[in-house]
């Protein structure tokens, strides 16, 4: 709604021309540049998961797990003990 109002379209409007350019809706792009940022916090910090997944705007460690496995395939624990592990991929990429 609020980048609508920014971008002087409707709301349905500013869906239809961003799912046009981008091939992905906005609900969509917001979620994984979410869980990018998730990524890169859980590769370089100790902090607790459930303080992660409030911080980017679950409503709870579950909530937060649930979209990370069905993008990642893995368990965010899962992914930084990938992460932290010797001969690990670079922080905040995602594996295969």
């Amino acid at each position: 709604e609020e980048m609508a109002k920014i971008s002087s379209m409707s709301e349905r409007q500013l869906y239809r021309r961003f799912r046009e350019a981008f091939q992905i809706t906005p609900q969509r792009f917001a979620l994984l540049t979410r869980l990018r940022s998730v990524r890169s916090r859980l590769a370089v910090t100790d902090q607790p998961i459930s303080e992660i997944a409030h911080e980017f705007g679950f409503c709870d460690q579950s909530a937060l797990s649930r979209s990370f496995r069905k993008e990642a395939k893995i368990t965010p624990l899962q992914f930084r003990r990938e992460m932290r592990a010797p001969g690990s991929r670079e922080h905040g990429e995602q594996p295969t």
